[in-house]
C-alpha cells in the first residue's frame, strides 16, 4: 500500500458533532431475528407496491420516516448511508427476503438499478483517502492512520491480481469532499446509530465518507481493524454476508450477485445467527469472493 506524505493545511475542516438521543449502540451486536411480519418489512413491502403502482407518495414517505437519518442520509442495513433517491431505487428493487441473480450461496456483490455490478472498473482501482485530522484528537488520528493501513492492506493482499491500491493521501486530510475515486475517514458523534458506516463504489462526492462514531472507541469488544475492514468491504462493493435471511439475523433486501459459498466466518457477517465475531478478519471465502468479483467480472451477470 502506498502512502503519500504532504503537508497538512493549517486550515482544516471543523467537524460539528451531531446531537442525538440515546439509543442502541450498534447494529453489530443485534440478533433480533426479524421476520417478514416485522413492521419495518411490512412498511417496505407497502412502499414497494406504491412505487410500482405509480410513484412515491405517502406510503413511501412513511417508510422513509422509519429509517434512521444521519447528516441528510438514510441508514440502511445498519452501516450504509443512502440518499433519498438511492432509497427510492433500493425500495423499487425490493424482493421479499432479498434477491440474488445467480443460484449460489454467497460473497455478495451489490447490483445497481440498471443491472450493472457495483465495482470499480480497472482504471479506477487506485483509491486515495484522507483522514480528517480536524475531527480526531492527535492520538486518535495517529492510531487511525495505522488502523486504516492495516484494513486496506488486508483487502489488497486478499484480492490477488485485482489491482486494488489504497493510498493514504495526506493532502486530503483537510478536504471537505473527496475527489473522484477517493474518500474521507471522519470521526463524528452520530449518537450511537452505528459503530462505523460506509458507502458503495457508485456513490459520489459528499457520500464518500467512512464515518466512525464514539462507540468505535468504547469497550464493545469489537476489534477496530476488523470494523474498518468490514466497512472497506462495502467501499469495494460487497453486501453483508447474512443478507439472505440467516436465522437470528435481520433480513436485508436489494439485489446482488453471489460468487462463493455462505461463510459464517466472513468479515462481512454481523455478529448474529451463530456467525460473525468481534475479531473480524478476511476469511478464505472473502479472499476468493473479492478476487473472483474483480478479476472475472466480465464473465459474471451484469459484468
Amino acid at each position: 500500500m502506498k502512502k503519500r506524505y504532504t503537508a497538512i493545511s493549517a486550515i482544516a475542516l471543523l467537524l460539528a458533532l451531531a446531537i442525538a438521543a440515546p439509543m442502541a449502540i450498534s447494529p453489530w451486536a443485534r440478533a433480533d431475528g426479524a421476520t417478514e411480519q416485522d413492521p419495518f418489512i411490512a412498511a417496505l413491502a407497502a412502499a414497494n407496491a406504491e412505487l410500482k403502482a405509480g410513484g412515491a407518495g405517502p406510503v413511501f414517505d412513511a417508510f422513509l420516516a422509519m429509517l434512521p437519518e444521519d447528516e441528510g442520509s438514510y441508514l440502511i442495513e445498519g452501516d450504509l448511508a443512502m440518499s433519498k433517491a438511492e432509497v427510492f431505487d433500493w425500495v423499487t428493487r425490493y424482493a421479499e427476503g432479498g434477491a440474488s441473480i445467480v443460484a449460489n450461496p454467497e460473497a455478495k456483490v451489490n447490483v445497481l438499478v440498471d443491472g450493472s455490478l457495483d465495482l470499480y472498473p480497472q482504471d479506477k482501482r487506485h483509491l486515495r483517502y484522507g483522514i480528517d485530522a480536524a475531527s480526531f484528537t492527535p492520538e486518535r488520528y495517529n492510531e487511525m492512520v495505522q488502523l486504516m493501513a492495516a484494513a486496506a492492506s488486508a483487502w489488497e493482499a486478499g484480492c490477488t491480481g485485482c489491482g486494488l491500491d489504497f493510498e493514504h493521501d495526506m493532502s486530503l486530510d483537510a478536504a471537505a469532499v473527496a475527489p473522484e475515486n477517493g474518500f474521507i475517514v471522519r470521526f463524528r458523534d452520530a449518537g450511537g446509530k452505528f459503530i462505523a458506516r460506509a458507502f458503495f463504489p457508485h456513490q459520489l462526492g459528499e457520500e464518500r465518507v467512512l464515518t466512525v462514531d464514539p462507540v468505535f472507541y468504547k469497550p464493545t469488544g469489537y476489534e477496530k481493524t476488523g470494523v474498518l475492514t468490514h466497512e472497506l468491504g462495502h467501499v469495494l462493493g460487497l453486501r453483508h454476508e447474512h443478507i439472505a435471511g440467516v436465522p437470528g439475523c435481520k433480513t436485508e433486501h436489494g439485489t446482488w450477485i453471489e460468487v462463493t459459498p455462505y461463510d459464517p466466518k466472513s468479515v462481512m457477517h454481523y455478529f448474529c445467527g451463530g456467525g460473525g465475531g468481534k475479531v473480524m478478519k478476511l476469511s478464505d471465502f472473502d479472499r476468493d469472493g473479492i478476487t473472483k468479483a474483480y478479476t472475472t467480472v466480465a464473465g459474471l451477470p451484469g459484468g
